[in-house]
């Protein structure tokens, strides 16, 4: 009986001594964890107010299962660990975006369509015409309905097929990257908030009627209602409100990037990927000048994210 008792004890001292949190999420779990704290922070001062229960208990659910993360790797199953943080992490970083970005939209400034309007046609870009391209080949718009849809796919199974391949370093360079991207993008928001293209260049609710979709000419009443303070239901509010830079284009480089080791899936996930970057300008209702914004945020978060993980950095 003692020696059961001596060996039960050092069992449990060496799954202490265990990581329980691997060294390359630090800043992830990091900026998550702020951000989480930030947000109760303002819900439980301001008049900001959650309508309906689902946000808060799927982000709890998603946070449990990233503790149970944490456990299991201190327990020594790396690879369980793995997995369960590629379920987990990605959609915890976007409820508290979109939450973030609620918060944002009350203190934001003016409108920047104009701006954003004026640099498009300094690139020579009509986003007028390219609606119309869209009206007169009706294929082309659903495509690219199912290119941009595509983005929260990826984003689920991404990361589940790196930690299935046994690439986790890769993961988190992932992951670090696209945290850093929402952190930038949530923090530029305000500065350039924007009621879109559809609505500042006056094309018709009815366009293109077949998608049966709003929100182009929602964001725009949205965000002034955050502001006059109108609406104050957080859960009513959520939506994506960011203009520039698009993080649709952010996404969709990362993904070609997460996927290039992937020799199976290279080619496809370029190819769905630069569908997915190239749909976000008419479906995702965004300026040009979105886009290559976050296509310079995704270049600029994945070199940093990896000079952070690289060996000498990490020594």
């Amino acid at each position: 009986m003692p020696g059961s008792i001596e060996k039960a004890n050092n069992l449990a001292g060496l799954a202490r001594r265990r990581v329980a949190i691997d060294p390359l999420s630090k800043p992830v779990y990091a900026v998550l964890g702020l951000a989480l704290g930030a947000e109760v922070a303002i819900l439980a001062a301001s008049d900001f107010y959650l309508g309906s229960p689902s946000l808060p208990l799927n982000l709890a659910q998603l946070i449990a299962l990233a503790i149970a993360a944490a456990f299991v790797r201190g327990l020594g199953f790396e690879r369980a660990a793995l997995f369960i943080e590629a379920v987990c992490i990605l959609p915890i970083a976007g409820a508290l975006a979109v939450t973030a970005t609620v918060f944002m939209a009350a203190i934001s400034g003016p409108f920047a369509d104009p701006w954003l309007a004026a640099a498009d046609r300094a690139l020579g870009f009509d986003f007028k015409a390219l609606v119309q391209f869209y009206g007169q080949h009706p294929w082309i718009a659903t495509l690219s309905r199912y290119a941009y849809m595509s983005f929260a796919i990826q984003a689920s199974l991404v990361p589940v097929l790196l930690a299935l391949a046994g690439h986790g370093q890769r993961m988190w360079i992932l992951f670090n990257a696209w945290v850093l991207s929402l952190l930038v993008a949530v923090l530029v928001f305000p500065l350039v908030p924007a009621a879109g293209p559809f609505a500042y260049h006056g094309i018709a609710q009815d366009v293109f009627e077949q998608w049966k979709r709003l929100f182009p000419w929602e964001t725009g009443p949205a965000i002034s209602a955050l502001r006059d303070g109108s609406m104050r239901d957080v859960t009513a509010a959520a939506r994506g409100f960011i203009s520039l830079p698009s993080f649709h284009a952010a996404g969709g480089a990362m993904f070609i990037w997460a996927c290039w080791d992937l020799r199976t899936l290279r080619w496809p996930m370029l190819a769905l990927n630069l569908a997915l970057i190239a749909s976000t300008i008419v479906t995702g209702a965004h300026y040009l000048i979105d886009i290559i914004a976050g296509l310079a945020l995704a270049a600029a978060a994945l070199h940093l994210s990896l000079r952070w993980n690289s060996p000498r950095s990490a020594a």
